[in-house]
């Protein structure tokens, strides 16, 4: 995880948070292998195995609201062409979501 840029583009509170919630879910949902993904939106995303569900996406969000309207959404199609929500903290604003990845030719 490069700190130092989801410092500069979240805030050094931010960082505290994604920190914690890293510990956090990975003792509460069995997550471990954590993977940062280089790219910085409203969420920090990280790759991850679930004992529970195989490979995962956890995404940490800033902004609540994101939370909220993306885990609705996904639970509307529960994984019927989109990411499918494992678990979820909409109030801490983490998902963990099923990792899809493109097929490749």
């Amino acid at each position: 995880m490069d700190k130092e840029k989801i410092a500069e583009h979240f805030g050094a509170e931010f960082l505290e948070k994604v920190t914690t919630d890293l510990d956090k879910y990975a003792a509460h949902w069995g997550l471990s292998d954590f993977t940062h993904i280089d790219y910085y939106s409203v969420n920090c995303i990280f790759t991850c195995f679930s004992a529970a569900y195989g490979q995962c996406v956890l995404k940490i969000g800033k902004h609540l609201g994101g939370a909220k309207s993306e885990y609705n959404m996904l639970k509307e199609f529960d994984g019927s062409g989109l990411c499918k929500v494992y678990e979820a903290e909409i109030k801490n604003g983490v998902l963990l979501i099923k990792q899809k990845c493109p097929a490749h030719n």
